[in-house]
């Protein structure tokens, strides 16, 4: 530099036994190169080469280049040991994917927006020697993604593609998806290993069937007001790989937990669920009373379902009689 004090010394890095510098300049200004003879004593005529590669890529964060989470940019490895910076806003809860393409070996990590990686990948799950870096997203704001080379002695360009992804349901109980207890609604796991939780409020004693549909292995979890699990299913039941649980319950808030039967996979799917009231209570603190002389309807609603009703009789010596018609075939208890 203009003060005199040497930046690089190099003897014979180049072709034959010819000096080559290769310098990341970081300040513009003016520079002097010196040459020599290897040997104080030696002579000899040469060509001097300068070449010089503006960097296109700033390479700090406070530099960094903003680009749509949605995105494809070119960016180039310029100098031995450059890194290149890229700005993203994330507007949600969702997955982010950052990848490389083309031939250069590239090393990428995931900043937050204090400039602590969450988040970095050499070659692995990419193309060639591209990384590949795919990262639920779970605040929303500022990331940062870095590129360099994997070797910090080599060059070479490269394109970077971004691509978000919006979780379209929570994994956790505390933001789950409301849902009405007879609805359809559809969903995804994004991700590998992704859980979408989803909450729904049960008015009465009854029957609550939840199951999936469509194409994807799905496993699925009823749990209570508290977390605690109430039933599972893989598919047993359910129509090809979906999970179907059936299940009387109490009124109440319920979740239901969805994931893919595979942690490694992802697929879309359809939330079905189906809630049957119980028209008559299951044991004799629950009948439903009814008068001596009288024609009540009943159901039974799932399998394994009792109904209890209740006859308060004023006169003894009398002969009361039950029973039922229809076309279900009943089996009638008369207690005291």
């Amino acid at each position: 530099d203009r003060s005199g004090i040497q930046l690089a010394l190099d003897d014979n890095s180049g072709s034959d036994r010819n000096f080559k510098i290769s310098k990341f300049i970081t300040v513009a200004g003016v520079y002097y190169v010196r040459v020599k003879h290897h040997s104080s004593t030696g002579i000899g005529s040469y060509a001097f080469v300068s070449h010089f590669t503006p960097n296109n890529r700033p390479d700090t964060i406070s530099t960094a280049i903003p680009i749509n989470p949605n995105s494809t940019t070119q960016g180039n490895i310029e100098v031995a040991n450059d890194k290149d910076f890229f700005k993203i806003h994330i507007p949600s809860r969702g997955t982010l994917v950052v990848e490389t393409t083309g031939v250069t070996d590239t090393y990428g990590s995931l900043l937050d927006a204090n400039g602590h990686e969450v988040a970095s990948n050499d070659n692995a799950g990419g193309f060639g020697q591209n990384f590949k870096i795919s990262k639920l997203i779970t605040v929303a704001g500022t990331y940062y993604v870095r590129v360099k080379h994997h070797s910090t002695a080599r060059t070479g360009s490269y394109v970077l593609v971004s691509h978000f992804v919006p979780d379209d349901h929570t994994n956790s109980r505390s933001t789950a998806t409301p849902i009405n207890p007879n609805s359809t609604t559809l969903g995804s796991i994004e991700i590998a290993g992704d859980h979408d939780y989803f909450k729904i409020h049960i008015p009465s004693r009854g029957t609550l069937v939840v199951e999936t549909t469509g194409l994807t292995d799905t496993y699925g979890s009823l749990l209570d007001a508290n977390g605690h699990e109430v039933a599972s299913n893989d598919n047993a039941g359910g129509l090809d790989h979906n999970f179907r649980i059936s299940r009387n319950i109490t009124a109440g808030t319920y979740y239901i937990k969805v994931k893919h039967h595979n942690s490694a996979l992802t697929g879309n799917y359809s939330l079905v669920s189906h809630f049957v009231p119980d028209d008559h209570g299951d044991s004799r603190s629950t009948a439903t009373p009814i008068n001596p002389n009288s024609t009540t309807a009943g159901n039974l609603e799932r399998d394994g379902d009792v109904d209890w009703f209740k006859i308060q009789i004023s006169t003894s010596r009398r002969t009361l009689v039950v029973e039922t018609t229809g076309s279900t075939d009943t089996i009638g208890e008369l207690y005291d």
